[in-house]
Formats: C-alpha cells, structure tokens, sequence
C-alpha cells in the first residue's frame, strides 16, 4: 500500500511539472512570436563596414562577408549548393560578446533555377535570444555586389535583428514537460508491477 502511495505521489507531481511546463512553453511561444511585431522598421539595422552602430543596447559592427561553395571545408551546412552570409560582431562596452554569421543557402536546381534559403544566427543572453536575419532581399543585393565587384566592395549590410526576450522559457517548458511526463510513466510502471 505504501509503493503505491509513493508512486501515485510522484505521478501527481509529474503531473503539475508536464502542466507548468505547457504553462511556460504557452507565454515563451506568446513572448517570441505574438508580442514580437516584425513589421517594425526598427527591426532593420544598416550596417556600415567596421562601423559600430547602436541597436538594444548592443554594439553591431559588420566586419566582412562570407561566400563558401559546398564543396569547401568550411561549408557547415548538410544541404545546398553555397552559402553567402556577413560576419557581424556584437559588442557591449567595446568588449566582444558574439560573432553572428546570419546569411542565404543557395540551391541549385537541374532546370538551372536558383532557390535560397535563409540562415539565421542568434546570441543567446540571460533574458532571452538576438536573432540576425538577412533576407532573400537583402542577401541578393549582397550576393549581386559580390559578383560585380567582389567581396571587398561591400561596405554596407542591411540585417534584421530581433530581440526574443523570453525564449528560454519555451526550452525551460519542454524540459518540464518531458520530466514531468518521464516521472509519470515511470511510477506508472511501478503500479503496474506492484499489481501483477
């Protein structure tokens, strides 16, 4: 009787934990995704070449550009056909935090068509995430400048950065959620065990 007790104990308590985890993961997920406008033109920052520019209280300083073929071993990613991206530097007081390197997957088709793919990067803080995007428009104004002229002409980035304030909620809630659901299902088993 007392295993028993013990175990509908802990299926109770694995219980609240899987229910505050959803709780958490609810108001993280409402935090980065509702809250956020992402149609604010704040959200776009123009990035000069080793310019800090201000934004959130970090330092965004566009240090140069990356244009790595698949068949390279810097080439980081399992799918596509090249990678064009921008290394951005966050700084907070002159002191280096991050390096983000935000940018387009290319691929290529049999037809000849080239489709893209955006990669983010994102710095993770004590509150929450930065993501950096460079998107299809602004990435192939970078990629044309780099055709035409190379790399080393390009002096000015257009990004959007976000700031997801609240994202390690979301994470915080899966991880409730699976232990809650784990210490439930265990002490299930040892109910039914005690019962055969």
């Amino acid at each position: 009787v007392r295993v028993r007790s013990n175990a509908a104990r802990a299926r109770l308590l694995g219980s609240h934990l899987a229910h505050l985890g959803i709780l958490l993961l609810l108001i993280g997920h409402v935090l980065t995704t509702t809250l956020v406008d992402r149609s604010d033109p704040s959200h776009l920052v123009t990035l000069e070449r080793d310019q800090p520019v201000e934004h959130d209280g970090y330092e965004l300083v566009f240090v140069d550009t990356e244009l790595i073929s698949a068949d390279d071993e810097a080439y980081d990613f399992g799918v596509g056909d090249g990678f064009v991206g921008v290394i951005v530097e966050v700084r907070r007081d002159g002191e280096l935090i991050d390096t983000l390197r935000p940018g387009m997957l290319r691929f290529n088709s049999p037809s000849g068509a080239i489709n893209s793919r955006s990669e983010v990067d994102r710095m993770t803080g004590l509150t929450g995430d930065t993501i950096v995007i460079l998107d299809i428009f602004q990435s192939n104004d970078l990629l044309s400048s780099m055709i035409m002229g190379g790399t080393d002409d390009v002096e000015t980035v257009r990004v959007t950065v976000h700031s997801l304030r609240g994202s390690h909620l979301v994470w915080a809630g899966w991880v409730l959620v699976m232990l809650g659901g784990a210490l439930a299902l265990a002490s299930s088993e040892r109910v039914s065990q005690e019962a055969e």
